[in-house]
C-alpha cells in the first residue's frame, strides 16, 4: 500500500509501482487515519491518502485523483452532510464514489447522506475485509466507469475527426442506409451539384438520383447504373457498382460525369448499407471525346493520304495506316488495327526492325532508296522516312514511317541507262571507225606539209591538218561524254613523268602559238614531284583544254601555265593548275 496522510498525521510512502486504486480518506482524528492506513498496508494495488482538513481535503482530491474518497460525517468545524455535497457540486470530484464514515447506524443519518450524493456508508471502523471489499468495489466501478467514458470520448473525437476528413476531403462520397435513402453527403457532393446535404440527406432516394441521371455511353462504353435497373440494385450493400461512370444531377439543371467507385464490401461502416467515392471526371471525358475526335480524324487524314504512311505505338502495333500503305504492302482487307507490324508483315527485313528500334530512340532516318526482297519473289523499290512521334507530355509515343513505292522510276532509270549504254557503245563503235580515217587523213596533211609546197598549198595543207585534229578531239570528246553517261568513265593509275606531259601538250599547242605570235611558257612549282602515278591521258586532255581555250581567246601578247602544290601526304600530292593570259578570258 502506498499512503500519504494530510496536513496533521505523518505519511509512509513504499517504493512500489504507482497502484490502480487511490484512497482518500477525510475524518479530523489522526488515530482513525492510522487504523485505515493499517487495514490497507497489506494491499499493495491501493495508494492511501489521508488528510485531517476538510477545506485541504478539495486541492489532495485534485492532486491525488482519487478512485474512492472516505469521509467522516461528523467533523467538528463543518456539517459532514455539506462537504459531501461540495463534492458533489464541484465537477472535478462530481463523479468520484463517496463512502461516509459515521459512529453508529442511524437510519435518518444514513438517508439524508445518501440524499446528499453518498454511495455507500459503514459505521466507523468496520472490519478490513468489508472496508477493502467497498473500498475495492467502488473503485473498480469508478475505474470502469471512466474507462467507458473515455473510450466514449476517444470514439466521439475518432468520429469528429472522420466526419471533419470526410467533410472536406476532396472527393466526393455519399453514403445510403438499406432502404437506399442518401445519408452522407458531403461537401465536395455539394460543391460539384450545388446541392447542399440538407436538400439531399434523408430526402432523396437513391432510386431518384439513378432515374435523373443522364446515359454517358455515346462516346465511352461504361458501365451505368441506369442500365442495371432498379431492381439489380436493391441488392445491398452493392448499390454503387465496384467501377462505373455516371452522371449526376445539378441544381442548375446541368449534370457532371461522375467516376463511382463502390468500396462497401471491402471496408463496411455500421449504420452504412452501401458507401462510395466519386471523382468529377467531366472535364477529363470532355477532354476524350475532344482527343477522340482529333484521333478518329488523324486516322481518316492518314487513310486518304496520297501516299504510303503508317503511325505505330512504341510496340509497333498499328495506330493509323493509309489505304496507299495497304495497297503497298499487299494487306488490303486485313484488319491490322493493335496487331504487331511484324506480325502483319513478317518476312520485312531484319535491318528495318533496327532503324525502328533507332526512331523509337528519337532518331530521324531516311533512305532514298531501298530494295526489298519479298517472300513471294517479287521486289519492292522504295523511298522511306522513320521518325519519332511525341505525346503532350514529351515523351516518344511511337513512330511514323513513311513508304514511297519507287518502282516505276527504277524500272525507267534502268531503261535509260540501259539506252545510254547502247548510244555509248555506238558512239565508241562510230568514233572508232571515223578515227581510222582521220588518223590517215592527218597522216597525209603531215607528208603534205613535209613536201616543198608553195604558200598558198602550204597553207591549205596546214588548215587540213588542223581541222583533222581539231575533229579528232570533237570525236574523243563526245566519246568520253558518252562514257561518263554510262559511268564507264575511269581513271587509270599508271606512272608518269608531270614535265613531259606538259611538254607534250605544249608541243601539240606550239603550231597554234607560232600561227598567233603568242608567247607560251610554263611556271613549275619546284615542291612539285616530277613522277606521279595517275592517268596522264586524262590530264592531258583537261590541259589541252585549258591552255587550248586561252591561245583561242588571246590574239596577241602571252599565254602561261602554273603548276602549284597545294597539298602533300605521304601517299598522295594536290596540284593546282591555273592559266594566265592577255586575251579575253573565259567565263
Amino acid at each position: 500500500m502506498r499512503d500519504s496522510v494530510r496536513p496533521q498525521a505523518h505519511q509512509v510512502l513504499l517504493p512500489l509501482k504507482k497502484p490502480p486504486i487511490s484512497v482518500l480518506l477525510i475524518d479530523d482524528q489522526p488515530t482513525v487515519g492510522e487504523a485505515v492506513r493499517r487495514m490497507l498496508a497489506s494491499e499493495e494495488d491501493i495508494c492511501f491518502h489521508y488528510c485531517s482538513d476538510p477545506i485541504e481535503a478539495f486541492q489532495l482530491a485534485s492532486e491525488t485523483s482519487p478512485t474512492v474518497i472516505l469521509q467522516d460525517l461528523v467533523m467538528p468545524d463543518i456539517d459532514g452532510l455539506l462537504l459531501l455535497r461540495f463534492f458533489r457540486a464541484n465537477a472535478a470530484t462530481r463523479k468520484i464514489p463517496m463512502i461516509v464514515l459515521s459512529v453508529k447506524e442511524e437510519p435518518e443519518l444514513k438517508a439524508k447522506a445518501f440524499e446528499a450524493g453518498a454511495n455507500d456508508y459503514l459505521v466507523k471502523l468496520p472490519d478490513a475485509v468489508e472496508l477493502i471489499a467497498r473500498i475495492r468495489y467502488h473503485s473498480e466501478a469508478y475505474i470502469s466507469r471512466l474507462q467507458r467514458d473515455e473510450a466514449y470520448l476517444a470514439i466521439q473525437e475518432s468520429e469528429q475527426r472522420l466526419r471533419t476528413v470526410l467533410e472536406n476531403m476532396p472527393v466526393m462520397m455519399m453514403a445510403f442506409d438499406a432502404e437506399g435513402n442518401v445519408i452522407v453527403w458531403n461537401r465536395e457532393c455539394e460543391r460539384v451539384t450545388g446541392y447542399a446535404s440538407s436538400e439531399i440527406v434523408g430526402k432523396h432516394h437513391l432510386k431518384e438520383l439513378l432515374e435523373r441521371g443522364n446515359p454517358i455511353s455515346e462516346h465511352f462504353q461504361v458501365k451505368e447504373l441506369t442500365t442495371l435497373g432498379w431492381e439489380a440494385v436493391q441488392s445491398l450493400p452493392q448499390f454503387i457498382p465496384t467501377a462505373s461512370e455516371w452522371e449526376v444531377p445539378c441544381k442548375d439543371g446541368g449534370s457532371r460525369i461522375i467516376a463511382w467507385s463502390n468500396i462497401s464490401d471491402r471496408f463496411q461502416v455500421p449504420g452504412w448499407a452501401g458507401w462510395g467515392i466519386g471523382i468529377d471526371i467531366t472535364e477529363r471525358k470532355k477532354a476524350e471525346i475532344s482527343l477522340e475526335r482529333e484521333y478518329q480524324q488523324l486516322r481518316q487524314i492518314i487513310r486518304n493520304a496520297p501516299t504510303a504512311m503508317a503511325l505505330f505505338d512504341t510496340e509497333m502495333r498499328y495506330l493509323a495506316y493509309s489505304n496507299q500503305w495497304a495497297i503497298s504492302l499487299k494487306i488490303e482487307g486485313k484488319e491490322i488495327f493493335n496487331r504487331c507490324h511484324y506480325d502483319v508483315v513478317p518476312d520485312i527485313k531484319e535491318e528495318w526492325k533496327i532503324v525502328h528500334q533507332k526512331a523509337l530512340q528519337g532518331e530521324f532516318i531516311t533512305q532514298s532508296e531501298d530494295r526489298w526482297y519479298r517472300a513471294d519473289g517479287s521486289i519492292h523499290y522504295s523511298r522511306w522516312a522513320v521518325q519519332p512521334w511525341y505525346t503532350p507530355e514529351g515523351k516518344i509515343g511511337g513512330v511514323v514511317i513513311v513508304d514511297n513505292r519507287i518502282d516505276e522510276l527504277v524500272e525507267a532509270r534502268e531503261s535509260a541507262l540501259a539506252a545510254v549504254r547502247i548510244k555509248s557503245q555506238f558512239l565508241a563503235n562510230m568514233s572508232h571507225e571515223i578515227r581510222t580515217p582521220m588518223n590517215g587523213v592527218l597522216g597525209m596533211a603531215e607528208l603534205l606539209l613535209q613536201t616543198e609546197l608553195e604558200t598558198k598549198p602550204k597553207e591549205y595543207a596546214q588548215t587540213i591538218r588542223l581541222s583533222a585534229e581539231h575533229l579528232l578531239n570533237i570525236i574523243n570528246d563526245i566519246l568520253d561524254f558518252s562514257k561518263l553517261e554510262a559511268g564507264e568513265m575511269h581513271l587509270e593509275q599508271v606512272n608518269f613523268d608531270l614535265h613531259q606531259c606538259i611538254e607534250e601538250v605544249f608541243g601539240l599547242l606550239a603550231s597554234q602559238v607560232e600561227a598567233k605570235g603568242l608567247q607560251l611558257s610554263h611556271h613549275l612549282d619546284r615542291k612539285v614531284p616530277q613522277l606521279l602515278q595517275g592517268d596522264p591521258g586524262r590530264l592531258r586532255q583537261i590541259l589541252l583544254n585549258l591552255v587550248g581555250n586561252a591561245i583561242k581567246f588571246t590574239h596577241q601578247g602571252s599565254v602561261q601555265l602554273r603548276t602549284e602544290l597545294k597539298a602533300e601526304t605521304d601517299s598522295t600530292v594536290t596540284v593546282y593548275f591555273s592559266v594566265i593570259d592577255t586575251g579575253i578570258g573565259i567565263a
